[in-house]
């Protein structure tokens, strides 16, 4: 992520296989589109944290989805299925120290939803889930904190075959 982060207003979402249309044109360096094929659609969606000078919240790059926003990804065997990807902050007990200790990227709040095929990974974030959001997920949501607040919910259904196949996250 670059500058302040992103701030989803509208639909952000990547195609899939059961797509029926797709971009006509095919983007420098991928293979053509036409039929979807052995054609890896998925994608991971990585951010580094960073803090603003003076600052002890960890939040200058910041994912937020707000206000009937829709965020939809295709995991990738690729990315190990993981679609949502916080990088570890260095030093992040020393330098993050506003409560609650550690990052605070990922936000979605007041009718946002998601549907996220991959599991959501931030071992050092605070998560947050607020308002009337809604959303569906792969079953597997690592974070420092999980904050579901208002009416937010959260739908994860374990799917084997989509959960990352990371050392250490699955048994």
């Amino acid at each position: 992520m670059q500058a302040n982060g992103v701030s989803v207003q509208g639909t952000l979402r990547t195609f899939n296989g059961t797509d029926d249309t797709y971009p006509q044109t095919p983007c420098l360096g991928l293979p053509p589109l036409g039929p979807w094929g052995s054609f890896d659609p998925g994608v991971i969606i990585e951010i580094t944290p960073a803090n603003a000078a003076g600052n002890t919240q960890c939040n200058k790059h910041i994912f937020s989805a707000a206000a009937t926003s829709t965020i939809t990804l295709t995991p990738s065997p690729k990315y190990f299925n993981i679609s949502l990807y916080i990088e570890t902050m260095p030093n992040w007990q020393n330098v993050c120290t506003s409560q609650p200790l550690g990052t605070n990227v990922v936000r979605f709040s007041g009718g946002a939803c998601y549907s996220i095929g991959g599991a959501i990974y931030g071992p050092a974030d605070n998560m947050v889930l607020t308002g009337s959001g809604c959303g569906t997920g792969v079953g597997q949501v690592v974070a420092w904190t999980l904050l579901i607040n208002g009416n937010g919910n959260v739908n994860e259904t374990f799917d084997p075959t989509q959960v990352p196949y990371m050392k250490g996250l699955t048994q």
